[in-house]
């Protein structure tokens, strides 16, 4: 028996970015940030919403079309429409200095 046939399909070549582990390190920088305390926790929060406020965009604007890289849709879109704005109310509406 001899290996299957190469038939130049490789499916792994053509697969969009896998970023399912993406939270953890975000989940990780977050809880550091509460560990060191309320002005690390806010700066944080302020950037991740940031962040996450851009991806929306960046998703909303790409959504259907070749510049998606990211391989975001409606859901996703909505999630991080959701978090950015939670994080950054959070980060900026915070009484704690």
């Amino acid at each position: 028996m001899g290996a299957a046939p190469n038939t130049g399909h490789d499916n792994q070549q053509h697969r969009p970015p896998d970023l399912r582990a993406a939270p953890q390190p975000v989940g990780a920088v977050m809880i550091g940030a509460a560990i060191a305390g309320a002005r690390a926790a806010k700066l944080v929060n302020v950037v991740f919403g940031v962040v996450y406020l851009l991806v929306f965009a960046f998703g909303l604007f790409t959504l259907g079309n070749s510049l998606n890289f990211l391989a975001l849709n409606a859901a996703d879109n909505g999630l991080h429409l959701a978090l950015g704005a939670v994080l950054l109310a959070v980060g900026l509406l915070s009484d704690r200095s």
